[in-house]
């Protein structure tokens, strides 16, 4: 039988053969970033923190410039302690102590102009730097408009502007997604990695989020990002357009990552940071927990579901092969895409994953029986989600009120329905996102860089990649410290047969006020008929 250790013995053991392949810190891509000052933004966030622990654990870089929005009452090195907390960063702290003393923090914003940068940050950083990568984005599917122009769009022209302005700039490195041209007319069809037509001008809609308060612009949006599923994706296709058309003569390259999940293999199993709650992670937590009953999705639909760790490995790979091309080539800006379209799984494929590993490595703090119903019709769902999320919420709440307890069920279902709603686009839909130019860059690269900094889709084994997703959510989200995972087990099996024993139950009882009201119905009816004498 499976158990939470042996998943993360296996994936400690994948983890041998990096280290010993980076240990001589010899391979191309190590000596190219050997000496390197590199510019980063977005290093708090998931992929962020990812990528510098990355660099700084596999390469001897001189310095990292990282912007940091400030805080109120808490400054930038501080704000840096905290992130460096992180158990993302544990076995860096083990291994290399001093590695902090790397790391510059630099207070900015990519909202503001200039990102709002002091006048010596930003000589320092234009005459000191030779590697940028822009991964800060507002990556809520559910911002306004305005913010996610500002903060997507905005802020690629303001990175682009400092690009532009450093003096030794080897490569440029801007992250999108793989999802910027996922519109309505093409779905099930292939996204090839080049620029496609952008829905707006960079310049025109930020002079619209600029002019414009956030009411007319919420007034607009259902306009404006017609066949676009929202406005992250909507946004970051415009930022790709200000890629194209206003990078001049930038050595730069775009990272389009498909959807990131937990990472599969270092630098820990599973690691997940809170912020992914809010998106497929959330879905799987629900599930795992029993609090999840339905599910809106196509169970034939492929999910382009990337581990962050193969992402970070691109995204530092593709900054060596943009900072290795000959200064006389002809311009091109590379696109490449990290999906798992060499791999394919589908949802049907996750939920039955998660069925045949649901009592083996079950959280003891589940609320419920991990059973779930997936559909892809609206009003089967609507009607599954009423049935079993919002009735028995409301009952419970209600209990819980009469006990003097917290209410917490219905506003749960709520953000959970929600969640679902703003997911479903990518749960019925698929798109086939061509990677040739990953892959190409996958072939080019040293074997030994091919092991530390592997990408490669073809080697994700999508049954571990799920078991260590849940076993990472149980650890840094749930955690329950990986213990008691027997009793876990137990406690499915009796939640399974009182799960059977109150949904017959409770089926029963609403099949009976379903009856008694037809009854009723008919007898008020007759009553009318009889009456009014039709």
């Amino acid at each position: 039988m499976d158990t939470p250790e042996l998943v993360i013995q296996r994936a400690l053991a994948r983890q041998t053969p990096i280290r010993k392949a980076a240990a001589p810190g010899n391979s191309t891509i190590q000596k190219f970033y050997a000496g390197r000052t590199i510019f980063v933004t977005g290093g708090s966030g998931f992929l962020g923190k990812l990528f510098i622990e990355k660099i700084c654990r596999t390469c001897d870089i001189k310095n990292i410039y990282m912007l940091i929005r400030p805080k109120k009452n808490v400054n930038a090195q501080d704000r840096l302690l905290e992130i460096l907390k992180d158990p993302a960063f544990q076995s860096l702290h083990e291994e290399l102590p001093n590695f902090p003393k790397k790391i510059i923090t630099v207070e900015g914003d990519i909202t503001v102009k200039r990102l709002g940068l002091s006048d010596n940050d930003w000589n320092t950083i234009v005459n000191e730097v030779d590697m940028i990568f822009h991964i800060a984005a507002n990556v809520r599917f559910d911002v306004e408009l305005k913010e996610a122009i500002i903060s997507n769009v905005g802020g690629t022209r303001e990175m682009l502007t400092l690009g532009k302005a450093c003096t030794n700039l080897r490569a440029y490195v801007h992250v999108s997604t793989a999802y910027t041209f996922a519109t309505k007319d093409r779905f099930g069809g292939l996204i090839l990695e080049e620029f496609q037509t952008s829905p707006a001008d960079p310049d025109a809609i930020l002079e619209m989020a600029e002019a414009f308060s956030s009411e007319k612009l919420n007034q607009l949006t259902p306009a404006l990002v017609k066949g676009w599923p929202n406005t992250y994706t909507f946004s970051k296709a415009i930022a790709e357009e200000a890629v194209r058309t206003l990078s001049e003569d930038l050595p730069i390259c775009v990272v389009r990552p498909a959807i990131v999940v937990p990472t599969y293999v270092e630098p820990a199993p599973g690691w997940v940071d809170i912020s992914n709650v809010y998106g497929p992670s959330g879905m799987i937590l629900g599930l795992g927990m029993g609090v999840i009953k339905t599910l809106f999705a196509n169970k034939k639909v492929r999910i382009c579901f990337t581990p962050a760790d193969l992402v970070t490995n691109a995204i530092i790979a593709a900054g060596w092969e943009t900072g290795n091309k000959p200064t006389t080539e002809e311009k091109k800006i590379e696109i490449y895409t990290v999906s798992n379209m060499r791999k394919p799984v589908t949802w049907g494929n996750i939920g039955a994953i998660m069925r045949t590993h649901r009592y083996t490595l079950a959280t003891p703090k589940a609320l419920w029986y991990c059973e779930s119903t997936e559909t892809n019709r609206p009003f089967m769902f609507w009607l599954l989600t009423l049935l079993f999320h919002f009735v028995p919420a409301y009952l419970v709440d209600g209990l819980c009120s009469l006990l003097g307890k917290e209410r917490r069920f219905v506003k749960l279902y709520k953000k959970m329905y929600k969640l679902t709603a703003v997911l479903s686009y990518f749960t019925l839909h698929d798109w086939q996102f061509s990677d040739d130019n990953t892959h190409r860059l996958y072939k080019r690269m040293s074997k030994a860089d091919q092991v530390i900094f592997n990408f490669d889709i073809a080697t994700v084994d999508w049954i571990e990649v799920m078991k260590v997703w849940w076993i990472g959510l149980r650890k840094y989200i749930i955690k329950d410290e990986l213990k008691d995972t027997r009793y876990g087990n137990t406690k499915q099996k009796i939640l399974c047969v009182a799960n059977y024993t109150i949904l017959a139950l409770y089926l029963y009882v609403i099949g009976r006020i379903v009856f008694l009201a037809f009854l009723g119905i008919r007898t008020i009816l007759g009553i009318l008929f009889k009456t009014t004498g039709i």
